[in-house]
């Protein structure tokens, strides 16, 4: 697996990964880019902010306490 990591295809497919990050206006890890059922899509920085990212797409929160830290 390491040695794939220094070909061409995997060095492209990284470069083009981490464009579309910064033109979706990622500043951090993680970052997540989702689109809801309506068609709007939203960033969403950190793990503490999957709690918001639920409610844009409409689903249920965890509820486990390993969750409580969600906004």
């Amino acid at each position: 697996m390491l040695e794939r990591t220094k070909t061409e295809e995997v060095k492209k497919v990284l470069g083009g990964n981490t464009t579309k990050a910064f033109e979706d206006g990622a500043f951090g890890l993680p970052w997540f880019v989702a689109t809801n059922e309506k068609g709007e899509t939203e960033g969403f920085w950190g793990v503490d902010h999957m709690g918001l990212m639920c409610d844009h797409l409409g689903i249920k929160r965890p509820e486990s306490r390993e969750w409580r830290s969600l906004l």
